[in-house]
């Protein structure tokens, strides 16, 4: 079976022993990725935030970060006393 998306500067024959690879993984160590992979991106995020404002606190870096995965109507409920602009 081939892949249903192609990966533009990756050989083809690579994509396919990739996959292989991939289907050959244990559902729990599928599930391991992915929980690793999401806290790579939360992280990621966190840091870019921290970056875009220096100024802000730890709470302030929470609330921005639960604004742009679930708006600010969501962030303002869950962290009711952080000032928006």
């Amino acid at each position: 079976m081939s892949p249903k998306f192609e990966l533009a500067d990756t050989d083809p024959k690579v994509m396919k022993a990739w996959i292989e690879a991939l289907r050959a993984l244990s559902p729990g160590k599928k599930i391991q990725m992915v929980f690793g992979m999401i806290d790579f991106m939360h992280q990621t995020a966190l840091r870019q935030i921290r970056k875009q404002h220096p100024e802000h606190s730890e709470r302030e870096v929470l609330h921005e970060l639960a604004v742009r995965r679930y708006g600010r109507e969501v962030a303002d409920r869950v962290f009711p006393k952080v000032m928006t602009a």
